[in-house]
This record gives C-alpha cells, structure tokens and sequence, in this order.
C-alpha cells in the first residue's frame, strides 16, 4: 500500500505502507517525523496512538471503556465536511455519530455509580484532538500547509438513572488542555459547540433535563492550566500526553457526594489539572516525558511492524 505527498519541489514520491493498526496507516514519512527531535507530529501519528490508547482501555477493561479517542480526521470532517446546508442529511450524520460514540452512556455502560435509592449514574469521556485549524474559515482550512498546533479537548458527559433505567438527567463538561495557553481556544470552542450537536441528537423522550438549549452560544470550556511546552514543535506531544494522562487517571468521580449535576466545574477542573500535573512529574517532567513520548511511539511503531512483517511471512 502507498500514498502519494508532495515534497519540496511539489513533485509526487510514493511510500510503502509500514503496517495498518486498527484502520491507522502508518507510512515511512510517519516515523521520520517520529525519528526528528525537533520535526511536528501529523494527523496520522496522533491517530496512531490515540488508537493505541483506545485499544489499551478497551482491552483493560474487557471492552467496557468509558474513554473514545476521536480520529483527527473524524473532527476535522465535523468542522469542515459536513454540510449543514442539507438539514435532512445533517442531523442524520449527527444521528450516526451519535449512535457510533454511544451518546449519551446507557446504564450499562462504561463506569457506573449505583446509589442505596436505585439511582445509576454513568460518564462518558470523550477525547478529541484540537487543531487550530478546526476554528478556520473553509476556505483557509482548504489551503495547504496550515495547521500550526495541537492541543487536547476532553467532553465528560454524565447520564443518570432512575431505578426503571429511564434517563432522567444529563450534564455535559468541557475541559480544554493547552501546551500554549490561550493558543487554540477558539478552535477548541468551536469544536465542542460542534460536539454539543451531536449530543442533541439523541431520541428524546421527554424526560431528560437538558444542559444545553437550542441556543448555540450557550456553552462553556475551562481551560485548564497544564505543562507548557517551551519549544515550537512537541504541541502534539504534549497534547497526546493530556490525553495519556486523563485516561490513566483513577476512574472515578472528582466529587464525593454523587451530585454530579451541582459539582463545582472548578473541583473538576482541579482534579483533571492535578492529574495532568502528577503524571507529567512521575514522568520525569514535561521536556522528558514529551521527548520520552517521541521515542515510545516510534518504538512501538518499529515493533508492531516488525510482528506484522513476521505474521505475514508465516503465512
């Protein structure tokens, strides 16, 4: 398998296909950018290990994983393909995501809460990759060579049940995580006022307390303080650590008395911000533990290629 890309001097050069992990390609170009400590990551490798972290989660947990890591891809044809002209076939592209993503979490889904009174409460934690060109114009998204920076959006959605399993309440939080303060916060509020949507399209059946209304502009995203990268090129790094280091964070609830819908976002921002903080430190401190994360993937690419290589010389 090969593609083609553009070099300097916008000829065409075909590269081999390393190997295929879960439908993210993986070319030699990928790894070159993996082998340069100073070169930016590319869709294709944040799409590489943010598939490798919802395979970690899911085999962990027996397939049960509260965490989606979404496809750069996926939110960049949310921002930018999707037609909104055609209604009909709008909402119905939301309606399939919906579904896909399993929004909101049923009651037997993903982590859950069970209380004395019959009450189930669920959490859906879905991790999506920022570029500060989700919040461009379509026509400057469409020039080529844009896209300056990564930075890491997390949507926790939490559903609570009654003890018929009937949904009864839904709340919805955004939490932005940045490496350059400040850098990619348009994009990343207009990538959760676009997840917001898919949310919404969900079959209502008139029980649910909803957190949004139809108006768009009612929605807000803490933006969390985090590790800063001091260099202009590890952002992707330091946003797949975000997410690294949210995901395998302690799966429970940042708030002892169960009443999600009332907590404080800022004891939640708190608690996502000290786990950030923690892992980061255990890790060695941000310069190490990005440059540390550069190494890995590329170790792990090398070695998933080499087992694919051997699988199919067997057969």
């Amino acid at each position: 398998m090969s593609k083609s890309t553009n070099d300097n001097d916008g000829g065409a050069q075909h590269q081999q296909c390393l190997f295929n992990y879960h439908d993210a390609d993986i070319y030699s170009s990928d790894l070159a950018i993996l082998d340069s400590p100073t070169a930016w990551l590319n869709d294709a490798v944040l799409h590489f290990q943010l598939t490798r972290l919802e395979q970690f989660h899911q085999d962990y947990t027996g397939g049960h994983s509260e965490n989606l890591f979404l496809d750069p891809s996926v939110v960049s044809f949310l921002m930018h393909q999707l037609n909104e002209n055609d209604y009909e076939e709008y909402c119905e592209e939301l309606k399939n995501l919906n579904a896909v993503w399993q929004l909101p979490p049923s009651a037997c889904a993903g982590i859950g809460r069970h209380n004395s009174d019959g009450i189930t409460i669920t959490r859906r934690r879905v991790f999506a990759p920022i570029s500060d060109q989700f919040g461009a114009s379509n026509a400057e998204f469409a020039r080529p060579g844009g896209g300056n920076h990564w930075s890491m959006l997390l949507w926790e959605i939490y559903a609570r049940f009654n003890s018929k399993g009937h949904h009864v309440q839904l709340v919805s939080n955004f939490f932005h995580f940045d490496s350059s303060v400040g850098y990619n916060k348009d994009a990343a509020w207009r990538v959760g006022k676009k997840l917001g949507k898919v949310l919404m399209r969900f079959e209502d059946d008139g029980r649910y307390d909803m957190w949004m209304k139809d108006d768009p502009e009612v929605l807000y995203i803490e933006e969390c303080a985090v590790p800063q990268q001091n260099n202009g090129y590890d952002c992707g790094l330091f946003a797949l650590g975000f997410a690294e280091a949210l995901a395998s964070s302690p799966p429970k609830f940042p708030y002892p008395d169960g009443n999600f819908a009332t907590t404080n976002l800022e004891t939640k921002k708190e608690f996502h911000e000290a786990a950030v903080r923690a892992y980061f430190d255990e890790n060695g401190g941000p310069e190490s533990y990005a440059s540390g994360l550069r190494r890995r993937i590329g170790d792990e690419i090398r070695m998933l290629a080499s087992r694919q290589n051997e699988a199919e010389e067997s057969e």
